[in-house]
């Protein structure tokens, strides 16, 4: 059976309601749990990109995660599936897509410069 909707989406999936794919939240709640991740801060990046490319790659999911003084953690805020790696400059720059302004093959290191102070973090998980 093919989803016809949000409901049907989240009761679809064994957590449910919101399920991990359309909530940020449980995104990471879930993955963090079951697939291999690494976290960075936006600094990090920015100043070392190529530390992440020799693990992940294509396929793979990166997370902005913000600092929430309700949870006192990080929680998720923006996920982004990376969609190539650009070897052009010499520093494996992640191309990442996302839906939240229709943008296919935004540099990572682009996205890391929005999000450079302490309230965030940069979290890679290992799905392919």
């Amino acid at each position: 059976m093919t989803p016809q909707n949000d409901t049907q989406l989240n009761y679809s999936w064994d957590i449910y309601n919101p399920s991990p794919w359309t909530s940020e939240v449980y995104f990471y709640i879930y993955w963090s749990i079951y697939a291999a991740h690494d976290t960075f801060t936006p600094a990090d990046i920015i100043n070392n990109n190529s530390a992440t490319s020799t693990v992940y790659g294509k396929g793979d999911v990166v997370q902005i995660l913000k600092w929430d003084s309700t949870w006192l953690d990080y929680v998720g805020h923006k996920t982004m599936l990376v969609t190539n790696v650009d070897d052009s400059d010499n520093k494996n720059t992640f191309k990442m897509t996302y839906h939240s302004q229709n943008t296919p093959g935004r540099r990572l290191l682009y996205i890391c410069s929005n999000y450079n102070t302490s309230d965030y973090r940069v979290r890679f998980y290992k799905i392919v």
